[in-house]
């Protein structure tokens, strides 16, 4: 295209003798400067197309890992749903005047409720790429972009408050149940006793772990409701984030077509 208009505007210029030299040299410059704004109009077009195309893989990603996310999340309150119903079963076994154990597996199981609650914070790899990276600018959709910020900042907010509170409740609670309990073994007993109770044996956890845990029952009561209010509230905070999470997926995969905000989400 260039070169035709080159030699289109030679032979006009060629026309005027004295004045072919300078309009050449106009020419020579507009036809630079067209090609300038061409290549610069031809480097934004492709520039934007590697952004869509970014934006798109960034959009892919954020969806699949908020779905393993919410499955995450409703594990989780499950496993404090079994949790607290641990808590409850062996409170109500103390607070009876009956020390009798009629299912010795399961209440082993429910005096360490404590054991199994843990911090469960994982930091979302695909947003917090997007933040420091500077590339939560290409998601173009504003109203993704502040659900997601909602969403997490609400899942690190709860997750902060059980580190700094509710983990307080849950050491003190393992520290004494070990102190007042466990230790009553001495060292080759405890060993054992775990070894056995791993393997699904019951004999070496004979009276002395049963009739120390009845003894101190009244404090370790204190304690496991304290425990069990633990529970309650993660599994209240689980369910608002569970429900948070899956109004953000269903705007996710609105933009992509693959349903519609308004429809009811298809979960597993």
């Amino acid at each position: 295209m260039i070169p035709f208009f080159r030699k289109l505007r030679k032979q006009l210029a060629d026309d005027n003798k004295p004045l072919k030299y300078l309009r050449y040299a106009i020419g020579e410059i507009v036809l630079v400067v067209i090609g300038i704004l061409i290549a610069l109009q031809i480097n934004a077009w492709n520039a934007k197309r590697i952004d869509v195309q970014k934006e798109k893989e960034y959009i892919n990603r954020l969806t699949s890992e908020l779905k393993k996310e919410i499955s995450s999340f409703k594990d989780l309150q499950t496993e404090y749903e079994d949790r607290m119903s641990g808590l409850e079963r062996i409170v109500s076994i103390w607070e009876s005047n009956d020390p009798t154990i009629l299912d010795s597996t399961q209440y082993k199981t429910d005096f360490f409720s404590p054991n199994f609650i843990i911090p469960w914070y994982s930091e979302p790899v695909t947003w917090t790429q997007l933040q420091f990276t500077g590339d939560l600018s290409l998601i173009k959709n504003r109203e993704i972009a502040d659900a997601l910020f909602v969403f997490y900042e609400d899942v690190k907010k709860v997750s902060e408050n059980f580190d700094q509170s509710a983990m307080a409740v849950v050491l003190e609670s393992r520290i004494f149940s070990g102190n007042k309990v466990i230790h009553a073994l001495n060292a080759h007993d405890l060993g054992s006793t775990l070894n056995d109770w791993r393997n699904g044996k019951e004999s070496k956890w004979g009276p002395k772990f049963y009739e120390q845990a009845w003894n101190v029952r009244e404090e370790l009561m204190v304690m496991y409701k304290r425990l069990m209010v633990v529970c309650s509230v993660q599994i209240v905070y689980f369910k608002s984030i569970i429900d948070s999470g899956e109004k953000v997926l269903k705007k996710l995969e609105a933009s992509q077509g693959n349903t519609s905000e308004n429809d009811p989400m298809k979960t597993n």
